[in-house]
């Protein structure tokens, strides 16, 4: 799951550096490139749209995430965070 969700992460941002795109082409750029990189079961496609969504509120301002998760997200071993 992480490496779909690095996936577009990395897309959004590419998303965003091209000027032709507005905001639901970029959303649907994001999709496509995603099923077309990796092979995933259909109802992930929900959570990833879901997930889109929330990064987008987020580099609005609109959310904020605790100081503390995003350290154990953006640690090299998310994992072993997890396990803890």
């Amino acid at each position: 799951m992480k490496k779909i969700l690095t996936t577009v992460v990395e897309l959004m941002i590419k998303a965003q550096t091209t000027d032709e795109l507005d905001g639901k082409a970029k959303k649907i750029f994001v999709m496509k490139a995603v099923r077309d990189l990796l092979q995933y079961p259909e109802p992930i496609e929900d959570i990833i749209i879901e997930f889109i969504d929330i990064i987008i509120e987020v580099d609005k301002g609109k959310i904020k995430i605790n100081d503390n998760v995003k350290k154990s997200i953006l640690s090299p071993c998310f994992i072993c965070h997890k396990k803890k």
